[in-house]
C-alpha cells in the first residue's frame, strides 16, 4: 500500500504504460505534474496502456505546461475522480482519449478543476456518480 503509484514531476516527455497499479490507500496511481515546464518537446508526458484501481484518484494531471496525453487506460473504483485535471501554473492541457476500457466506478469520471483544460473524445466513461465535472474559477 502506497499513497503515489507513479510520480511523474516535473519532466520532458516522460512515458508511463503497461503499469498494473492497486491498492492505492488515500492517494493516486499516477501523477503528472508541472511537466513539460521550459518547454523543449510538443508533448509532456503519454500515460497510456495502463490499469489503475482505487485511490482518492485514478490519475491527475496538475498545471501542465505542455500537453499531457492520456490514452488506452483502465481506470476503476476511485472515490473521488476516475481522471482529475487541475490548472494551475502551466498554459498545457490534457487529451483524454480512447480509453475505451473504461473510466468507471468513481465519484467523478473526470473531474476538470481550477481552470484546468481538456479534450475528452472516445472514452467509455460509465458507472461514476458523475461522468464529467467542469469547474469554471472567476476572480
Amino acid at each position: 500500500n502506497c499513497s503515489t503509484g507513479i510520480n511523474s514531476f516535473s519532466s520532458h516527455h516522460s512515458t508511463i504504460s503497461n503499469n498494473d497499479i492497486t491498492n492505492i490507500t488515500g492517494g493516486t496511481g499516477i501523477v503528472s505534474a508541472f511537466n513539460g515546464e521550459g518547454g523543449g518537446v510538443n508533448v509532456a508526458d503519454v500515460i497510456n496502456g495502463n490499469t489503475v484501481i482505487g485511490g482518492l484518484y485514478g490519475m491527475q494531471v496538475s498545471s501542465p505546461y505542455l500537453v499531457v496525453d492520456i490514452t488506452d487506460n483502465t481506470i476503476s473504483g476511485s472515490s473521488s475522480a476516475g481522471i482529475l485535471v487541475k490548472g494551475g501554473a502551466g498554459p498545457g492541457s490534457v487529451n483524454i482519449h480512447e480509453n475505451a476500457a473504461t473510466i468507471m466506478g468513481a465519484g467523478v469520471g473526470v473531474d476538470i478543476a481550477d481552470n484546468g483544460i481538456a479534450l475528452l473524445y472516445r472514452n467509455d466513461i460509465k458507472t461514476n456518480i458523475t461522468v464529467s465535472k467542469f469547474n469554471k474559477y472567476f476572480l
